[in-house]
């Protein structure tokens, strides 16, 4: 998942939050140009101008903690890992609340193969918010990854009572049940997956793999 891909959330979240704040122009064209620079996949410009506003000053509080989730990103989709850690983990001393920097941070902990660590965001995001699917999707692919199958399924069918139509979690909990050596189940499992993304090669594989073991 690109950072990209969570980043309205906390841009909205700045917008919202800077209508009623005395800002200098300088410095809020500093940020909404970096949101436009890694729109455009400029990551080292929006860098630069996430850093910009930082340094100026003139953020404080839920503002400041979502320019550095912003930097976060940028820095994340450039594949600074560690940088972007950081960034994540300083939005979060700021506004520990913000939940969309505990799983862009249990991402980068993915990348970086931290798996407890990706465990342990994840469930701290939903302390705060039960009802994210993804961050359930997320926890049992760390699971799946450390070969806790039964923590792994248990966390995907969560996922699909909050969201039935999510492919990747289908496949997900199908690879989940085949290596617990429950065929049944898991070509069950990915028949659905199949079904919601039935151009998917690699979900037609998989079915038709367990298909013929299952014979």
């Amino acid at each position: 998942m690109k950072a990209s891909q969570l980043l309205a959330a906390g841009t909205l979240c700045l917008v919202l939050v800077l209508t009623g704040a005395q800002v200098r122009a300088g410095a809020g064209d500093d940020f909404r140009s970096g949101l436009e620079a890694a729109e455009r996949r400029d990551y080292d410009k929006a860098i630069s101008l996430f850093t910009k506003a930082i340094e100026s000053g003139q953020f404080t509080g839920r503002n400041l903690a979502v320019i550095h989730y912003s930097r976060g990103n940028a820095l994340l989709d450039k594949g600074d890992l560690d940088q972007a850690i950081s960034d994540f983990t300083k939005a979060l001393e700021i506004e520990p609340r913000h939940t969309a920097s505990y799983a862009m941070r249990g991402l980068a902990w993915d990348y970086k193969g931290e798996y407890d660590r990706v465990i342990a965001d994840f469930t701290r995001l939903l302390e705060i918010d039960p009802r994210d699917a993804d961050a359930y999707s997320h926890r049992g692919n760390a699971w799946l990854d450390k070969g806790n199958y039964d923590r792994a399924i248990t966390d995907y069918n969560m996922a699909l009572n909050l969201n039935q139509r999510d492919s990747d979690t289908w496949y997900n909990l199908a690879v989940a049940w085949a290596q617990k050596g429950d065929l049944v189940r898991a070509l069950a499992n990915a028949k659905k997956a199949l079904s919601l993304k039935p151009d998917s090669k690699t979900y037609k594989s998989f079915v038709e793999k367990l298909d013929k073991a299952g014979k």
